[in-house]
């Protein structure tokens, strides 16, 4: 299922959301993605400046895709705008 993020902090529930989907830790993670567990876990909430190679490692090691698509003028509602 396709799902939007538009901010760090979406970016980062998503990765989180998938992490626990497939039952791993932040540290299996890690070691799957080749970063340090430290560096998921600021992802996961959120830290601004993360390299777009950090998330290709992340988006592989959990079977993600990452789509870029046009932005729709009545965007859909985010996870934050529902909750």
């Amino acid at each position: 299922m396709a799902q939007i993020a538009r901010t760090p902090a979406q970016m980062g529930s998503l990765i989180q959301r998938a992490r626990r989907r497939k039952g791993l830790t932040q540290t299996e993670l890690a070691h799957l993605s080749g970063l340090r567990q430290e560096h998921i876990s600021r992802i996961e909430v959120g830290h601004d400046g993360t390299k777009l190679a950090s998330l290709y490692a992340l988006f592989a090691a959990l079977d993600l895709d990452l789509l870029v698509d046009i932005r729709a003028r009545d965007p859909s509602p985010g996870i934050d705008d529902i909750f």
